[in-house]
């Protein structure tokens, strides 16, 4: 399978969708580490646990939104990989660009497939 057990930390705020990205990214072979709903949350996890990829939502709960999350987790891993999802991804396109890679972004609302084809962009 795709994701052959490598753990993901999974923040979104909204809990449909998180189940949601639970129950495609398990059907593809991932293990859910964690599932939080602010980017404090998921600098913590990163912080505390290997993870292998990232999912992640812009507009969370809390102080830091999934860009600024995201920058701080790779100033200690610059390289793990994050799959920004999200329903406005064109306004925050210039500080996710600002961002190394590997970097993947999809628009909400998603599919399966759109999901599947990240992963595979990813690890492949």
């Amino acid at each position: 399978m795709k994701g052959n057990g490598k753990k993901v930390l999974i923040v979104e705020d909204d809990l449909l969708i998180s189940m949601l990205e639970q129950r495609m990214l398990t059907n593809l072979g991932f293990k859910i580490s964690e599932t939080v709903t602010s980017g404090e949350e998921a600098v913590d996890v990163f912080g505390n646990q290997h993870i292998d990829l990232i999912i992640m939502d812009i507009a969370l709960e809390g102080k830091l939104d999934g860009v600024e999350a995201s920058q701080q987790v790779r100033k200690s891993e610059p390289s793990v990989p994050i799959i920004f999802i999200s329903g406005n991804i064109k306004q925050y396109e210039d500080e996710i660009s600002k961002l190394s890679s590997p970097i993947i972004k999809i628009s909400k609302p998603f599919t399966s497939q759109d999901l599947s084809e990240a992963v595979d962009q990813i690890f492949s």
